[in-house]
């Protein structure tokens, strides 16, 4: 397979090419990200939709993006809990996160994307800058519970029986609230009410939707009330005050609002996955499409009975600011709504909500980071200046002349008479004749397909728009920076190829084959920090994966050269990056941003097994690597400092689960904890509190020793954990 802008060889299944950087297959959308207040949960088979039911996301233009180092693949725990919507944990996978992710991040509370216009393209990429440094796991603050609630903790049996422990003692008897098969399980922020649901309703999407309240729970006479029926499975959001707004029907349904008593209908036709609430819970923010164009209205609604609807915004591809933005940005295609085509640009407008728009920019290929500041957008954008050629550009036609004149040979022009004076034909004349014109004919068929041909040189111009100016912070772009907006810092290629001759038509045996002749554009690196452009010490050949800064001051990247991948790090000056140290040239994944005492770290996995399963993680600070943990498949540091590790990652036929054995790091060494571990079932509660799942047993560890709670579990859920960082080798 080859490059058809550049010509280069690549892999059947590369998402760009190595040598000009354009795209050959469009990229994966990138996880749903569930909503917020609950905390680690197992997920369940029957509450992670599959393939068929995630939201509508549109056909996304493929950004002109730098060539990728291939990804890491996530771990089972990772890859269940992004699209459980009962979860509430912020998992990063722990790939390298590309220069240019495929489509608009979702805006926070949001679960997914909403429906958008499946004409041509869609939206314009967005890429928060942040992106390059995420942490692998976010278990945030504010991510947890709030009001000093109590500890809750849930657990389903194999029978299908929800059961509720006021405590972690095992002499405390658990408390049955259901024996439906209860799922999707929340709390409200102040642990006062649990929701679930069971039974299933007009679809497998929808569900009967329940709420206790926990004082009551084991009270004589108190069992759990019914909110409704028919819910979209992945609609819930929780209010600050314990009331719910959750989709009615199927994908497209009523908006509701429970307060507490009562349910009142919010809007009608709202997508079960694409709406999203503000921190305070007043208002509900959700998309509708223009059957006209597949252009999308922003709307808002007041979470309360007879709650006025607002529209903030219409026409839009994509938006890239939160809904409750002071100031909306987002962007208007170009196009005529046909088939996709990669050379789209857009128009990007803000707007005050519900107010008039303002066109900032125009012709935008890609949009990579927005920002509000004071009231004013702050983007990040880049434009694309376009060559275009053919094939036929790229080499002589020295018999272009002669071939034209040639016509076929007529039988009739190679009769001769022989010695008695009959007519015959002189075959070897005439077979010669035909050979030479036959040549032309295969020549001509080839100088047609080269110019028929396109090979079109495309380079971008990177701009900041700021406070109504403009500022061109790059010309002749390869593709796409890798950048951190927030530090002022990109650092990108420039590829310069010749319009000349590689060889003459005369030469080919097919058209196609100009492509092997031709030799890829020469790259030059530089980098722009602080304002000022200077070159950047980086083999032409090679190519830059992850940014990460760390603490302002020091920079640590991934580069790609002649094969090889080796971590860098850097000092970060006033004008410019100045190389320190490679900090290790072995083999390694999973490399991530994270913390350490406070202070931003890299971590990174080396010394890998042969399926890369479990390896030793590293730690980089401050100029030094240290070890944390050997042998691991995944890594749980806590924000108290506490380590644990999964060791053995298995899958286990017989219970139809991945297992590991759980250790605690002490002193640099492991201390085993149990066997048999649930991957998705462990909740790490605080330095010296493990709850997990073991042989289908639910047990706590204190520290010391580990003591069972419950048999015959399937899974288990609690209302808070730890801040802390999770790390996995695969």
């Amino acid at each position: 397979m080859f490059c058809k802008s550049c010509g280069k060889e690549i892999p059947e299944n590369a998402k760009f090419c190595s040598g000009c950087g354009t795209p050959v297959s469009r990229p994966e959308h990138p996880p749903e990200v569930p909503e917020t207040p609950v905390i680690l949960v197992p997920p369940e088979a029957s509450d992670v939709p599959d393939a068929t039911e995630v939201p509508n996301v549109p056909d996304v233009p493929e950004a002109p993006a730098r060539p990728q180092a291939a990804e890491t693949p996530r771990d089972d725990l990772t890859a269940a809990l992004e699209p459980a919507m009962e979860t509430a944990v912020a998992v990063a996978p722990p790939a390298e996160p590309p220069a240019v992710p495929p489509v608009p991040p979702v805006p926070p509370g949001a679960d997914a994307a909403p429906a958008q216009k499946k004409k041509k393209t869609g939206v314009i990429i967005l890429a928060a800058a942040a992106v390059a440094a995420v942490v692998l796991v976010a278990l945030l603050a504010a991510l947890l519970p709030s009001g000093g609630g109590k500890d809750i903790f849930l657990y389903r049996t194999v029978d299908g029986e929800l059961m509720f422990r006021k405590d972690l003692k095992a002499k405390t008897e658990a408390v049955e609230l259901s024996d439906d098969e209860p799922s999707s399980i929340r709390f409200t922020r102040d642990g006062k009410y649990i929701y679930f649901m069971e039974g299933y309703g007009s679809s497998d999407e929808t569900a009967d939707l329940y709420r206790m309240e926990t004082a009551k729970i084991g009270k004589k006479g108190a069992s759990p009330e019914k909110v409704s029926s028919d819910v979209n499975r992945y609609s819930l959001r929780l209010l600050p005050s314990g009331g719910a707004v959750y989709v009615r029907g199927g994908e497209d349904g009523q908006l509701r609002f429970f307060d507490g008593k009562e349910s009142y209908k919010l809007a009608s036709d709202v997508n079960g996955y694409g709406f999203s609430i503000d921190e305070k819970g007043a208002y509900a923010y959700y998309t509708e499409s223009d059957p006209s164009d597949y252009t999308l209205a922003l709307y808002r609604v007041q979470i309360k009975d007879g709650g006025t609807k607002e529209k903030l915004l219409k026409d839009a591809d994509a938006i890239y600011t939160d809904y409750d933005a002071e100031v909306l940005v987002y962007g208007r295609s170009n196009g005529d709504g046909g088939e996709w085509e990669y050379d789209e640009t857009y128009d990007v407008y803000s707007q005050v909500p519900g107010g008039e728009k303002t066109k900032l920019l125009s012709d935008v290929s890609s949009v990579l980071d927005v920002s509000v500041e004071d009231g004013k957008a702050v983007i990040l954008y880049m434009t694309a200046n376009t060559e275009k050629h053919t094939l036929y550009d790229f080499v002589s036609d020295s018999l272009a002349s002669s071939d034209a004149g040639e016509t076929e040979p007529d039988y009739d022009d190679y009769q001769v008479q022989n010695a008695w004076g009959w007519m015959t034909t002189d075959w070897d004349a005439y077979e010669e004749a035909y050979e030479k014109w036959y040549a032309v004919e295969n020549r001509n068929y080839i100088r047609q397909s080269l110019k028929d041909t396109e090979y079109n040189i495309t380079t971008y111009n990177l701009s900041r728009y700021e406070n109504g100016k403009d500022t061109l912070l790059a010309e002749g772009l390869a593709f796409a920076p890798t950048y951190s907006a927030a530090d002022g810092i990109y650092l990108y290629a420039r590829a310069d190829q010749e319009i000349s001759a590689v060889c003459d038509v005369q030469d080919l045996e097919y058209g196609e084959q100009v492509y092997e002749k031709m030799d890829a554009a020469e790259r030059s690196w530089y980098q722009h920090v602080g304002g000022a452009e200077s070159e950047f010490d980086l083999d032409e050949d090679g190519d830059i994966g992850s940014l990460f800064i760390l603490n302002g001051s020091e920079a640590v990247l991934t580069a790609y050269e002649d094969g090889e991948s080796e971590i860098r790090a850097y000092s970060v000056g006033k004008n410019g990056l100045t190389f320190v140290s490679t900090i290790t040239d072995d083999d390694y994944t999973g490399i991530t941003k994270g913390r350490s005492g406070g202070k931003d770290a890299v971590y990174y996995f080396t010394d890998m097994d042969s399926d890369y399963s479990a390896g030793e993680l590293m730690r980089y600070a401050g100029g030094k690597s240290e070890s944390v943990a050997k042998d691991a498949g995944q890594v749980e540091i806590l924000d108290d400092g506490a380590v644990f590790k999964m060791e053995d990652v298995d899958y286990n036929d017989r219970r139809g689960v991945t297992e590991c054995t759980l250790y605690v790091m002490r002193d640099g060494k492991g201390e085993r904890i149990a066997d048999d571990v649930a991957v998705s079932g462990v909740a790490f509660l605080d330095s010296k509190r493990v709850v997990y799942v073991s042989d289908g047993d639910l047990y706590v560890w204190n520290g010391r020793d580990s003591e069972k709670l419950a048999s015959d579990v399937e899974y288990f859920w609690s209302n808070r954990q730890a801040d802390r960082q999770s790390f996995s080798c695969d």
